[in-house]
């Protein structure tokens, strides 16, 4: 799923085992956006060697309940 899906149709289904939950993805920008990218950094030591790789900032996003 690309961002322009996610910003244009914002429920996704999240399946944790035996469990399914409808959430809603919203972009993430700013302060928040900077805090989560060290949680990404930390979680997948590739990541920044991924995102070097593009010309473009990734967007970031968050799963909630609406």
């Amino acid at each position: 799923m690309t961002d322009c899906n996610l910003l244009a149709h914002p429920l996704v289904e999240v399946r944790e085992g035996a469990i399914t939950r409808t959430l809603h993805a919203r972009e993430v920008s700013g302060a928040a956006k900077t805090e989560l990218w060290k949680t990404a950094d930390t979680a997948w030591p590739h990541f920044p060697e991924h995102c070097a790789r593009t010309d473009r900032e990734p967007p970031m996003f968050l799963l909630g309940s609406r």
